[in-house]
């Protein structure tokens, strides 16, 4: 059904030849076949559905894009913020290895190589300081090559093994740092503009799952054939409102806060694979809201193996670790 569905809702888009859709498809398709493209759209169709809100998790999605209006802040995004953390742990890696070449040149007194080692040194130490410190725009605004020394220096007065060796580790420093900025700023584009250039694809895929969720709702009303999630979106329905925008998370409905005052004791069983559908339901009914902690959670994280179906062992996690045995909140 999902694939009928699915075929029919492409042939009206191919039929509009919206320029955003026709790159959408050409770049997520195969040559002279859109299946890779067709079955991305499900698998994104299914992941999402474990999610509260599906429609306005895909909003929030978009916001993301439309938060980037001028490359000072694309830093500032998921993206961004990606990018930084995954350089900023490599140069510190970097940062490791230079420093045990300086110590290894000190103590085997290779003085003709230390003018070059300690700018090295002190450059990538400048660089690692402008990481930490966040100022992105300062540390990407020259080619990583620039913060290290053009070359190594003269051999001179230093055994031939040690002077291989140094300059080996060098080169393998120098070929790391580069890489590291060229795998960030490969395409001749800002990072800002790449991101531009996906934006409006983006929102064609978005605007193309909200209407085949419509579509195969549609379809499975006719037919009054409808999955699990399915039934437990009814149930979310009728017991939240979302205010996740307006900062608020889920409000219970009148209809939660009639079951809220039903049950008195909730018990949870292999919480560690709790999706965010199930959590949102379960806080819904609970007392959890009017801080009447009611439910009794028990699971493993080592044993978490519904990941494939967005099972969210971290919510089980973040509950262990901010439990103690003084507050109200308890953990065994």
């Amino acid at each position: 059904m999902e694939k009928d569905v699915l075929d029919d809702l492409l042939e009206r888009y191919y039929s509009t030849k919206n320029p955003d859709f026709l790159n959408l498809a050409e770049t997520y398709s195969r040559k002279f076949t859109d299946v890779d493209f067709a079955q991305m759209i499900l698998n994104i169709y299914h992941f999402i559905q474990s999610d509260a809100m599906p429609d306005k998790w895909l909003e929030m999605q978009i916001d993301e894009y439309n938060k980037c209006t001028e490359p000072s802040l694309f830093w500032n995004t998921i993206w961004g913020q990606y990018a930084c953390n995954y350089i900023t742990d490599l140069i510190e890696d970097i940062y490791e290895e230079i420093s045990e070449i300086r110590d290894f040149c000190i103590k085997n007194n290779a003085d003709c190589y230390m003018k070059s080692i300690e700018f090295d040194y002190n450059g990538i130490e400048s660089l690692r300081a402008l990481l930490h410190e966040g100022a992105y725009e300062k540390a990407f605004a020259v080619p990583f090559s620039t913060y290290l020394a053009k070359n190594i220096g003269k051999k001179k007065d230093i055994d031939d093994d040690i002077a291989e060796c140094i300059k080996k580790r060098r080169d393998s420093v120098k070929k790391k740092i580069i890489s590291i900025y060229n795998r960030i700023f490969e395409s001749n584009m800002e990072p800002f503009d790449d991101l531009v250039s996906v934006r409006d694809m983006m929102r064609c895929l978005c605007s193309l799952l909200k209407d085949f969720s419509f579509a195969l709702m549609e379809e499975k009303n006719k037919r009054r054939i409808y999955s699990f999630n399915d039934i437990a979106h009814f149930a979310l329905e009728l017991l939240v409102d979302d205010c996740r925008k307006e900062g608020k998370g889920f409000v219970p409905t009148n209809i939660a806060r009639r079951y809220q005052k039903q049950f008195d004791e909730i018990y949870v069983d292999e919480y560690q694979d709790t999706s965010l559908l199930q959590e949102v339901i379960l806080n819904a009914v609970s007392g959890v809201s009017v801080g009447k902690n009611n439910i009794f959670m028990v699971g493993d994280i080592k044993q978490s193996i519904y990941g494939f179906r967005q099972a969210r062992p971290d919510i089980f996690l973040e509950k262990y670790n901010t439990y103690t045995n003084e507050s109200q909140s308890e953990k065994l």
